[in-house]
């Protein structure tokens, strides 16, 4: 796989600073064998798409648990992708905002997508930063799908960080097109109503 020269992507060491309880580590591991069983046995695509109700926040943080973990546990490579443009935690976690990325594939791209994905601080775990949400195609958008496509073949697991499901549209235009989504919640802040409503919105944008 090919990258970019322009220097690892930092923001792990950052994040683990405040390391979280063992139990929560625990529980991204468990989720990422449990994903590779399920992706597996209904041979579905080795894609997650992260998303919550409300918070972007919660949703960033959680991906990069999760990526760290897979990695460990899988025994693989793992890409993460930034792919909400419009609200970019994730690349601000990890320090890569304004680096292109997803936004710019999406809308045509010069670059091949793997000339975009970066290294970071763990060596089994390459980033797809989410770009510039008001940049402008200059080559041939990439659909989603073929992204994908091509990344499965690359990696383990691919590793969609995608914002609210209420507050944008990037985790409505994801959902259809990955092997599972899955809603982060946070005890004590998460409303019923907005989780619901979330539920929702997924299921009316799966494809038929």
């Amino acid at each position: 796989m090919s990258t970019r020269s322009n220097g690892t992507v930092h923001g792990w060491r950052s994040l683990f600073r405040r390391r979280p309880a063992d139990r929560d580590l625990v529980a991204y591991r468990r989720l990422a064998l449990q994903l590779q069983q399920d992706l597996s046995a209904t041979g579905s695509r080795r894609s997650v798409l992260l998303t919550s109700p409300r918070s972007s926040a919660v949703v960033a943080r959680s991906a990069v648990l999760l990526a760290c973990c897979a990695a460990e546990e899988l025994d693989g490579k793992i890409l993460l992708i930034d792919a909400c443009p419009n609200d970019p935690d994730t690349s601000e976690l990890l320090s890569a905002t304004g680096k292109p990325g997803y936004a710019e594939l999406r809308r045509g791209a010069r670059e091949a997508w793997r000339d975009l994905v970066l290294p970071t601080e763990n060596r089994r775990v390459s980033f797809l930063p989410a770009g510039d949400p008001g940049s402008t195609g200059e080559g041939t958008a990439l659909a989603l799908p073929d992204l994908l496509q091509d990344a499965e073949r690359d990696y383990s697991l691919v590793i969609l960080s995608g914002g609210s499901a209420l507050d944008g549209s990037s985790a409505l235009a994801a959902s259809p097109h990955t092997g599972c989504t899955l809603i982060t919640i946070v005890e004590g802040e998460t409303r019923m109503a907005d989780l619901n409503s979330a539920q929702d919105e997924l299921a009316r944008c799966q494809t038929p």
